[in-house]
């Protein structure tokens, strides 16, 4: 299974630990809003809350491009504060897992 469907079946199944193994030690998000960072205890804990929520829902996901070093993913969301973004994600890759994480987003009127 490549990593793309292991986070598509994570994120599927709505399991935060499942997803939260995918993430190197080292792991850092670099947010789209405001360039700010987060380590992975932080990243898996405001991930696992949107996770969780039933008022998040993905749309829409896709691959665009996934090999050892680089997995890129498209993703339109309905957050809980009832906006939608078009987000595209890199992950960076090392030893199997995502290292890094930078995302761009375009927010989607409907």
């Amino acid at each position: 299974m490549s990593l793309y469907e292991k986070i598509s079946a994570a994120r599927r199944n709505k399991n935060i630990d499942e997803y939260a193994e995918l993430l190197h030690e080292d792991f850092k998000f670099i947010s789209h809003q405001d360039g700010s960072s987060m380590d992975k205890q932080a990243f898996v804990e405001k991930t696992g809350r949107l996770m969780l929520s039933d008022s998040m829902k993905i749309q829409d996901q896709r691959l665009i491009y996934e090999n050892d070093d680089i997995l890129v993913s498209f993703t339109l969301l309905d957050f809980p504060d009832q906006t939608t973004e078009a987000v595209i994600t890199v992950n960076k890759l090392k030893d199997g897992r995502i290292i890094e994480i930078e995302t761009g987003a375009t927010l989607v009127s409907r």
